[in-house]
């Protein structure tokens, strides 16, 4: 059996912990979900400029470079090697979310359109998901948030598990006819339940994107030596020999694909005369190598593996991947979708649920004995969180603090209500 007064500590966190977290945790729920599509709303948008209609023969990938290049006004930043015969070639400029595409009918050679990686939804979506529109202060909503995520799942989890046996069907059990408040309450713990490990993968993904945790983990990682390589981004560092005329862009294709790299491929294509092809693919992480070429001679000048990326980098990379829903594939991508779905509903379950049950004018904080002192395993556990999550750290102390300070108010004002009610029964005596 469960020790009933940790379970009621237990309670009293998780209903603090949801607190804190559940109404920006919806909101984080609902935008992930929105930013996880936006790559297929796009691929729809844009379907008119991306199809095309498969002919014999196609135009040299010079000729389509040429022309995006003058689409452009500038020579594009990379060209990803494709094999899909019904999709327009595409040629890329800029970073990130700053990313331009122009499309090239490889039949024809005439840019079929143009557009920009953004859209004034999903970049609304992107600010409330990363800082809540809200700037930096936001960022530290975010990081306090999903900080104390981790106190909530795992709470929950406790305070879910069965008092005296385990039974399966308690696993998928929703009651739907014992009244609204049992129905919201077993929505928000058996879904939670359902989806306990997603959202740990996710809550611990997301802390290195953030501005304490994140920026720390960084810095570490840089003076520890424990990062990229420096050519692994960019072969800035190394320079081709200008030798005669460079290699069309059709050569660099033949090149690289003689090297047998798996997964998909992009070229980086040269700006200067000096500049070098670099090839990079990107399948699973064991695969993955970026290689630095020539443009005039194909001479392999720099070959990097994944075994030279530091420990932390590798991991950091790892936790990225499983954030953002491009770790192995559609069959992730597909459970995170639905366990955003599930996160959101459970998180409005939650709330209600809270609501229904809390009493009027008070916080609804379930009751602990004084005398109940917390296992020191435990303790040592939630230290351990505080120093590696210091706005959690920080957070804590300030709740514990006011708590004590409570207290000791609370006693004192107590004290002097007695004192009165003596000094009074005194006098009338």
């Amino acid at each position: 059996m469960k020790n009933t007064q940790l379970n009621s500590w237990m309670w009293r966190w998780h209903t603090i912990a949801g607190l804190i977290t559940l109404p920006v945790f919806t909101i984080l729920a609902f935008t992930g979900l929105l930013i996880l599509l936006q790559s297929d709303y796009e691929a729809l948008k844009h379907a008119e400029i991306r199809q095309v209609e498969p002919q014999q023969e196609q135009v040299s990938l010079e000729q389509q470079l040429a022309a995006a290049t003058r689409a452009f006004g500038k020579i594009p930043g990379s060209y990803t090697i494709k094999s899909d015969p019904n999709l327009a070639t595409e040629f890329v400029t800029g970073h990130h979310g700053d990313k331009s595409y122009i499309l090239v009918n490889q039949y024809t050679g005439e840019v079929t359109g143009s557009y920009k990686r953004g859209d004034a939804f999903f970049d609304i979506m992107r600010s409330l998901h990363g800082e809540l529109m809200l700037g930096k202060f936001g960022s530290y909503v975010i990081e306090l948030v999903n900080s104390w995520c981790f106190v909530l799942v795992v709470t929950g989890l406790f305070v879910w598990w069965p008092k005296k046996k385990f039974k399966l069907s308690g696993f998928f059990t929703i009651r739907f006819n014992k009244g609204k408040r049992l129905l919201y309450r077993d929505l928000h713990s058996v879904l939670g339940a359902w989806t306990a490990l997603v959202l740990i993968i996710m809550l611990a993904s997301g802390m290195f994107l953030t501005v304490v945790f994140g920026v720390l983990y960084k810095d570490i990682q840089k003076q520890t030596g424990s990062a990229y390589p420096s050519i692994w981004r960019s072969g800035k560092s190394l320079s081709s020999t200008p030798t005669g005329d460079p290699l069309t862009l059709d050569a660099m294709v033949s090149i690289a694909q003689q090297l047998e790299l798996p997964g998909k491929i992009t070229i980086s294509i040269p700006k200067k005369a000096t500049s070098v092809f670099t090839v990079k693919n990107r399948t699973s992480f064991a695969d993955q190598q970026v290689v630095h070429i020539d443009q005039y001679s194909g001479e392999i000048l720099k070959r990097v593996t994944w075994d030279e990326v530091g420990a932390m980098a590798a991991t950091r990379s790892l936790f990225m991947r499983l954030h953002m829903g491009s770790f192995y594939g559609l069959p992730y991508w597909y459970l995170l979708v639905v366990s955003m779905v599930i996160f959101t509903l459970m998180s409005v379950a939650g709330l209600v649920a809270y609501l229904m049950r809390k009493p009027k004018g008070r916080w609804g904080l379930t009751r602990v004995p004084d005398s109940f002192r917390v296992n020191k395993f435990i303790v040592a556990m939630i230290a351990v969180f505080a120093v590696l999550l210091p706005l959690f750290g920080m957070s804590l102390v300030m709740i514990i603090g006011g708590t004590y300070m409570h207290k000791i108010i609370t006693n004192k004002r107590q004290s002097k209500h007695a004192a009165a009610s003596s000094l009074d029964a005194n006098t009338a005596a």
